[in-house]
């Protein structure tokens, strides 16, 4: 496994907090301390110094006192896994820090209090190891502070105050192997989102894990089997209503299981419908076709999170194509909610990220792919020798699905109808 260390500089009762730059690829936006990637053949020390000084400028060796404090293991559900070290450095006086750029949005000097007054008001978004280092004020022995991964319940985190992400295994594209379930609100208002257990032992995992999220509702942002495989099973389980639009709800019984929906309450969620509250904020309902024609996402009044369902992914790629997608559309989705300006975009496969940088590089992404599709179909390439060049290297379990794209692309460029 990598290994990381990071640095928490403390000067009386304040730490300093960094702001990621939203436009980096790994944790854009979030709340964090100063620190990185060990590189091979450094040790701990070293690598926290020369991080140190590239990302605020400051000399490591000038500072009170430094001390080993913990370490957080990434679970297994993230594949993209490090054992983070962390340091305290004490300080008489707070440094001048030069922060780098194109790393470090800002900083901030925050009390533990200042910290999580942050979190609780969704103004924070932050892993978890983060979050209970200022929850404990930061007395933690040698040890590891982060168990997001119990045996018998689906794991866990909590990136923004009432928004919890689950990560159950799921039928889904590879190479995902799971799909983001989220329960937002709290005991009184809440829903859960997407639930989609690839099994019935995933399933009896989730069922203990919500023993301590008693869900209202149940709302399914889209058709697609790996965002409701076991959701009716669910619900009359747990003797509560479905919500999904229309458009979810008919393929579903078309293409799934024709009795899906029986001896449930469904209930049909259009554009603009309030679907729960979170934090005192009515959670509206939004139409972001391109991927599914009945896809919906889910934002606050204060429009701080936008969950766009497979809209993007940050694990694979989203698929565009068949009777329900259209690249079009899709463009449009993106650029709908880019005009929105989030805080925080949550995806169903994936983490949840800072501010709006991925959805721009992906329409971008998407639309100079589709330049260089209308260039080689125009020189007389067939879409299977499209594929070779545009998708070099595809496994070839995967290639179905690459065709789905060029073909939408194709059609949206007008060289097919659909």
């Amino acid at each position: 496994m990598r290994e990381s260390c990071a640095v928490i500089f403390k000067c009386v009762n304040e730490y300093f907090v960094v702001k990621r730059s939203e436009k980096l690829s790994v944790f854009p936006g979030y709340h964090a301390f100063v620190g990185g990637k060990v590189d091979e053949g450094e040790g701990l020390l070293e690598a926290l110094k020369r991080e140190v000084m590239e990302e605020v400028g400051h000399d490591l060796d000038q500072v009170i006192s430094l001390e080993y404090l913990c370490y957080a293991t990434t679970p297994e559900f993230n594949p993209y896994r490090f054992k983070t070290h962390f340091y305290i450095a004490h300080v008489h006086e707070k440094p001048q820090f030069t922060l780098l750029e194109h790393e470090i949005q800002s900083g901030h000097w925050l009390t533990s209090e200042e910290f999580l007054n942050l979190y609780d008001k969704g103004d924070a978004l932050a892993v978890p190891p983060i979050i209970k280092l200022f929850k404990m004020d930061f007395n933690v022995s040698n040890e590891d502070i982060v168990d997001v991964s119990p045996k018998d319940k689906i794991p866990l985190i909590e990136p923004v105050k009432d928004f919890v992400m689950l990560f159950p295994l799921s039928h889904t594209f590879p190479p995902a192997n799971r799909t983001n379930c989220f329960f937002i609100g709290d005991k009184f208002h809440n829903v859960l989102v997407d639930p989609s257990p690839k099994d019935g032992e995933e399933l009896q995992k989730l069922m203990n894990t919500l023993n301590d999220y008693p869900v209202e509702k149940i709302f399914i942002t889209h058709h697609h089997p790996d965002h409701h495989e076991f959701a009716d099973i669910l619900a009359r389980t747990l003797n509560v209503p479905v919500l999904c639009s229309a458009d979810t709800k008919n393929r579903i019984e078309k293409r799934y299981n024709p009795s899906f929906f029986k001896d449930i309450d469904y209930r049909e969620i259009q554009e603009g419908d309030v679907v729960t509250i979170w934090r005192g904020e009515n959670v509206y309902a939004m139409a972001v076709p391109g991927h599914d024609e009945g896809q919906l996402a889910l934002f606050p009044e204060s429009k701080k999170w936008v969950l766009v369902s497979d809209l993007i992914q940050t694990i694979g790629t989203v698929v565009i194509g068949g009777d329900e997608g259209d690249m079009g559309k899709y463009y449009r989705s993106l650029e709908k909610v880019i005009d929105m300006r989030p805080s925080y975009i949550f995806p169903s496969h994936g983490i949840g990220l800072g501010g709006i940088e991925k959805l721009r590089t992906t329409l971008k992404h998407r639309k100079m792919r589709e330049e260089q599709i209308d260039k080689l179909y125009k020189d007389g390439l067939s879409e299977k020798e499209i594929l070779a060049i545009v998708y070099e290297g595809l496994s070839a379990n995967l290639e179905k699905y690459a065709m789905k794209t060029i073909r939408a692309h194709l059609i949206h460029l007008g060289h097919f109808e659909k």
